[in-house]
């Protein structure tokens, strides 16, 4: 089937809620968000000016302020889909939409654990600075750091 716009969100939604994510398949999830992740860091860095930047730390600054578990998932949500819009590449923000429900679960899953707001803050806020600090080893590391946080749970 072909879906266009926003024909796919139905879908999302249907699959979402009969998710039930395996061992295997959260460590695909992962695995796959590590190499777009941190592959991106290098295009962010030659691309994104101070007030990208500055935006970025805006969106992470919301997370705190989360009153439940749902909240605190989507605003890291928000946070990497972020990332995804500063790469400028139209492909992977669909690609992240697209995946949204399965990484939203495992995200909610992960924080409903235990909650680590002040630590999310704090990591997203080290991989702004090495961003602004045009530091792709840093980015590299602190992204990776911070994906490897979540396979704890």
């Amino acid at each position: 089937a072909v879906l266009a716009d926003r024909q796919s969100v139905a879908i999302q939604n249907f699959f979402a809620a009969q998710m039930d994510i395996s061992k295997t398949s959260f460590h695909d999830i992962q695995g796959f968000r590590r190499i777009i992740e941190v592959s991106v860091g290098d295009h962010i860095i030659l691309n994104a000016g101070i007030a990208e930047l500055d935006a970025l730390d805006e969106i992470n600054g919301l997370i705190e302020t989360a009153r439940d578990v749902q909240e605190a998932a989507q605003r890291d949500f928000d946070f990497h889909l972020a990332l995804m819009k500063l790469a400028g590449n139209r492909m992977l923000v669909q690609t992240y939409q697209f995946l949204s429900p399965v990484i939203l679960h495992i995200m909610t899953v992960g924080k409903s654990i235990r909650p680590v707001l002040s630590e999310t803050r704090r990591a997203h806020g080290e991989i702004i600075a090495a961003l602004r600090a045009r530091d792709r080893i840093a980015y590299s590391y602190l992204m990776s750091r911070h994906l490897d946080f979540g396979l704890r749970f």
